[in-house]
């Protein structure tokens, strides 16, 4: 079964290049910018062709712009967008925009806690006024965020990353309490992030939030972990899954101007290399 699935694609690969042709010689390509934090930048990994805009890049033929800063909360990315003149001229010329922002608003509240915050939030929880001031404070950059990149190209098809909790796996106490109180305002957090796109037929949503909920329990993707030693960035795998994910909400976006069966030869490509992988780590039942 893996050979014949390997030879449909191929051939398939084949006739979409005769068809096609994805050497991109006969029009400038298309641009797919990134903005963000170091889950956009890919930090952590050894290649750039494991991050998941290179691979989302490769598939769809895009010219790729990776404008994202590692460490970035939303204040900063709204910062970064309405000074940087560099970016604000990418974003303009951009068909395409990926976003991965809020992970660093959610570490802020350990990386950057007063004693004063600490015991407001042991006491109040998820009522703690640091964590609703928190909430507030993402809530209006996203939409300052979404403004802004408008007025910069009011034509660009936009997805929206959700964002998973980021404390999952750690062993001290108030590490293990916060990733607790993140579970408790999880739709809340994540509503915010529906509510931005559902007024604008642009933009759309690419939920990372649900792929990678369990990360830490549920670790092992095709015997492979999907986050690195930190316990939050994704491994080469975690990029892969986010990529498998991003593609459908582009080609929504985009309302199917290709298939996904037309993104590139590239992305056929990687699928067979997928699927010859997944039936390699296959394991047999002895007892059939």
């Amino acid at each position: 079964m893996k050979k014949l699935i390997s030879l449909i694609i191929a051939v398939t690969v084949l006739a979409m290049s005769a068809l096609h042709g994805f050497s991109a010689t006969s029009a400038e390509k298309e641009k797919l910018l990134l903005l963000g934090d170091s889950i956009a930048y890919g930090y952590g990994l050894t290649s750039d062709n494991e991050k998941y805009g290179n691979i989302i890049a490769n598939d769809y033929n895009f010219e790729l712009i990776n404008d994202a800063v590692v460490g970035d909360a939303t204040s900063d990315l709204l910062k970064l967008i309405k000074t940087n003149t560099a970016v604000q001229n990418d974003i303009q010329s951009a068909q395409t925009i990926v976003i991965s922002i809020g992970g660093n608003d959610f570490l802020g509240l350990r990386k950057n806690a007063t004693l004063t915050d600490l015991t407001d939030i042991i006491s109040k929880g998820e009522k703690s006024t640091v964590l609703v001031n928190m909430l507030k404070n993402v809530k209006t950059n996203l939409a300052e965020i979404h403004k802004k990149l408008r007025e910069l190209n009011g034509a660009a098809k936009i997805i929206l990353q959700t964002v998973y909790n980021p404390f999952q796996g750690r062993s001290d106490t108030f590490t293990n309490m916060l990733c607790d109180i993140v579970n408790l305002i999880r739709k809340d957090f994540t509503k915010y992030y529906f509510d931005e796109v559902k007024d604008d037929e642009d933009m759309v949503i690419a939920d990372i939030e649900s792929l990678f909920r369990n990360y830490y329990t549920d670790k092992n993707y095709n015997g492979t972990e999907i986050v690195q030693s930190d316990y939050v960035h994704p491994t080469a795998k975690g990029h892969q899954m986010i990529a498998d994910e991003i593609e459908p909400a582009i080609d929504l976006v985009h309302r199917a101007r290709w298939t996904t069966l037309s993104r590139s030869a590239n992305c056929l490509i990687r699928l067979t290399k997928q699927i010859n992988e997944n039936s390699d780590t296959e394991v047999t039942n002895p007892t059939e």
